[in-house]
């Protein structure tokens, strides 16, 4: 994706992929309904998964990832296009990197 692209110029110290996966539509009607869905995963290596996540949570723009096979997935079906500049933010302070001149 265009935003794994910009994410791996932007912050070389992050490890990312592409995972396919599903994600829960919700409660209601549909508690168990699921779409098709594209993971960001990514990894900073000599970090925890956890210590990643935590980070990413405490940014100045909070982001909710889930763990899984110790990496931090982000699922792409819930970021705008008009979002994607708070999330390279975010993941870049979270990796304790500088933004790019």
């Amino acid at each position: 994706s265009a935003l794994r692209r910009r994410l791996a110029a932007d912050c070389p110290a992050l490890e990312t992929g592409l995972r396919p996966d599903s994600s829960a539509v919700g409660g209601g009607a549909a508690p168990t309904l699921e779409v098709p869905t594209v993971l960001l995963t990514v990894a900073r290596p000599g970090w925890s998964a956890e210590r990643l996540a935590a980070r990413l949570r405490s940014a100045a723009t909070p982001v909710v990832g889930r763990v899984l096979d110790d990496r931090l997935a982000l699922d792409l079906r819930t970021v705008a296009e008009d979002e994607e500049p708070l999330l390279l933010a975010a993941l870049r302070e979270a990796a304790g990197e500088a933004a790019p001149a």
